[in-house]
Formats: C-alpha cells, sequence, structure tokens
C-alpha cells in the first residue's frame, strides 16, 4: 500500500511537470505568432 501510494505521487509529480512543460510551449508558440504579426 505504501509503495502505491509513492507511485501515485510520482505521477501526479510528472503529470505536473507535463502540464507546466505544455504551458511553456504553448506561450511560445503564441510569442511567436505575435513576432510574426508584427513582422508583417
Amino acid at each position: 500500500m505504501y509503495i502505491f501510494d509513492i507511485v501515485e505521487n510520482i505521477h501526479g509529480i510528472v503529470k505536473n511537470i507535463f502540464d507546466i512543460a505544455e504551458n511553456r510551449l504553448h506561450l511560445h508558440q503564441r510569442a511567436n505568432a505575435l513576432g510574426i504579426i508584427r513582422i508583417l
């Protein structure tokens, strides 16, 4: 049971890391899109 809790916690942390990475990627793409619009 204790090992399962640890695995569950690690899974949650990994999910959060991926969510943060995805958000940063979206922000980066949005910034690039704004930059392209500004150039045009």
